[in-house]
């Protein structure tokens, strides 16, 4: 599961989602997040993509996935 930042001028949006053509795994994600770097963590308003990340890791559906 790749979730990126639309805003991230650490890790463009661009060079986090290309990760998702490299990795070797049969089911992988990509999510942007509408803000910056560390939005993921800080805002209140990521806290749904932090249900979504834990249902990747645990084998189910999550949006923007793919088998």
């Amino acid at each position: 599961m790749n979730l990126a930042a639309t805003r991230d001028w650490i890790v463009p949006l661009r060079s986090a989602q290309v990760l998702n053509e490299l990795v070797g795994a049969r089911t992988t994600g990509f999510v942007p997040i509408e803000g910056a770097h560390v939005t993921i963590l800080i805002d209140p308003r990521a806290r749904p993509l932090w249900t979504t990340m834990s249902d990747f890791l645990q084998g189910k559906a999550a949006d923007g996935a793919r088998a």
